[in-house]
């Protein structure tokens, strides 16, 4: 049986014999709480915006953030205050961009219709507070929709549906990469590079007959 047949029929299965209907989630509580049984030390925003700025954020800066807070064991805080405390050091002259793709729709996306005003986003809850902060753009796009405020914000937003693929060269993705920003992953793995690797085979589609078979 394959992996995707398994997770199709067996899974539904699995889940309402043990009563968990998001095993992604129960997974994440339980590394919570055994985490914190190992690291002890508490931080809050001002711990973290420090880090940041030691990795090069400052005013100015173009930044965008991947980020699982149900990994932030001992945060002292909340993600209302990280972000004004981030936005507070980028300034008018900066970019905060963080990714706002919404849950896939159980019926596929055939007959999905998406609403960038109103549709929640499945990238965690520090961009979902993001998203609804007054002035925050949304692209247009239903699979890799990011959420951006500031001087580039429209800029990086706007053609969002005029790509071939969702990494291409007008694609937010793509274009954050020309202005040099800065991607910082909050609590996630270390080797997770989040959505910018897909901009290699973006790109790549058109010298390369290996990567057009993807993108039909």
């Amino acid at each position: 049986m394959g992996t995707a047949i398994f997770f199709r029929d067996v899974m539904p299965i699995i889940k309402k014999f043990i009563g968990i209907k998001d095993i992604s989630l129960w997974r994440k509580r339980w590394n919570k709480r055994i985490g914190k049984l190992i690291y002890h030390t508490k931080y809050d925003a001002d711990s973290l915006i420090e880090k940041m700025k030691e990795l090069g954020m400052k005013e100015g800066s173009v930044v965008c953030i991947h980020a699982s807070m149900m990994q932030f064991y001992n945060y002292i805080g909340s993600a209302e205050e990280l972000i004004d405390k981030i936005l507070s050091v980028l300034g008018p002259e900066g970019t905060l961009m963080m990714p706002a793709f919404p849950p896939k729709p159980k019926g596929g996306y055939d007959k999905y219709v998406f609403n960038p005003n109103t549709d929640k986003t499945a990238a965690g809850h520090l961009a979902e507070v993001f998203r609804n902060y007054p002035g925050v753009k949304r692209s247009l796009n239903v699979h890799h929709s990011v959420c951006a405020i500031g001087k580039y914000a429209d800029y990086l937003t706007k053609d969002h549906t005029n790509g071939v693929n969702c990494w291409d060269e007008t694609s937010p993705w793509f274009r954050i990469c020309e202005l040099n920003g800065l991607v910082f992953n909050l609590g996630l793995p270390r080797s997770y590079m989040g959505t910018f690797h897909h901009c290699v085979e973006g790109i790549l589609y058109k010298e390369h007959p290996y990567w057009a078979q993807f993108f039909t």
